[in-house]
């Protein structure tokens, strides 16, 4: 299993606006796939990470997130 986050950062702020979570295959050439999307035209985060989607990858519906207490 090979987890991504697809990130888009606002221009101006740099927060975080969408974190998209997937399941890349392992042999995927990410930076070639960017590549290949820019070349086609790219456009969102979402739309790059239906483009990994199309190509194998697994979109994470639900992600877990675990805070520690250091409280306790």
């Amino acid at each position: 299993m090979r987890i991504v986050a697809i990130e888009s950062s606002a221009l101006w702020t740099g927060a975080i606006q969408e974190r998209i979570y997937l399941d890349v295959p392992e042999v995927m050439d990410l930076q070639k796939e960017e590549d290949s999307w820019f070349a086609a035209g790219g456009g969102t985060p979402r739309d790059f990470a239906n483009f990994l989607i199309a190509k194998g990858a697994q979109e994470f519906t639900t992600i877990e997130t675990w805070n520690i207490n250091y409280q306790s």
